[in-house]
Formats: C-alpha cells, sequence, structure tokens
C-alpha cells in the first residue's frame, strides 16, 4: 500500500513493486479539502501515477518515470 500527503489531502492506493525495480500503482484514493495549492496535488497525485521505477539511498526515495 502506499499512503501520503499531497500538502493538504491525503492519499492512498495499492502498489506492487516488480523484481526488476519496476512499480505498478493502482488507483489512488484521496480526500477532498478545499486547499489553497488544489492545482499542485491534482498535478502531484497524477504523477505519482506515471511513476514505473523507483530509487532508494539511506537518505532519499525518488519514483521515476520517463527519467524523471
Amino acid at each position: 500500500m502506499i499512503q501520503g500527503n499531497a500538502g493538504c489531502n491525503t492519499f492512498s492506493g495499492a502498489i506492487d513493486r516488480g523484481d526488476d525495480g519496476s512499480l505498478a500503482l493502482g488507483n489512488l484514493v484521496q480526500t477532498e479539502m478545499a486547499c489553497e495549492y488544489l492545482d499542485f496535488e491534482i498535478d502531484y497525485t497524477a504523477a505519482l501515477l506515471r511513476v514505473d521505477r523507483w530509487e532508494a539511498t539511506p537518505d532519499e526515495l525518488a519514483f521515476v518515470t520517463d527519467g524523471v
């Protein structure tokens, strides 16, 4: 399961990790509170759904898609 906070609203959903480091996220559910930066939250959660792999260091976890 993946869960987090997009700045104001919280979200959660299914996540599967392949042996090759690939990621597959299922549909996300998210609270719908009115927020000052709602456009950012919409873009952020949409970007999460495009993630295809992850990279980790001891200090950071990065979700990556198309080299970004």
